[in-house]
């Protein structure tokens, strides 16, 4: 069985493949962009503790990270968004 980093790396990969060139480009110069920022610098990084928060989930109700971890590993992806 892959690891999730070689079935993202394999998905990467693929995507290259479908995604317009320019498409692509515009991407990549974005990318640079924000890594010139030096956000990642403050990001969590891998092996980090999240701190803890509460959102609400889709029924509406308030659940916590904590409530999760009760019972299931947790993955957590953070977008970076303009919508």
């Amino acid at each position: 069985m892959k690891t999730l980093k070689e079935q993202i790396a394999e998905f990467d990969r693929e995507k290259v493949k479908k995604i317009p060139k320019d498409f692509l480009d515009t991407m990549h110069t974005s990318i640079r962009g924000l890594k010139a920022t030096g956000l990642e610098e403050n990001c969590l990084q891998t092996g980090d503790i999240a701190p803890g928060f509460t959102l609400v989930n889709h029924k509406n109700e308030q659940r916590s990270l904590a409530d999760y971890l009760k019972t299931s590993t947790v993955v957590l992806n953070f977008y970076r968004g303009g919508w």
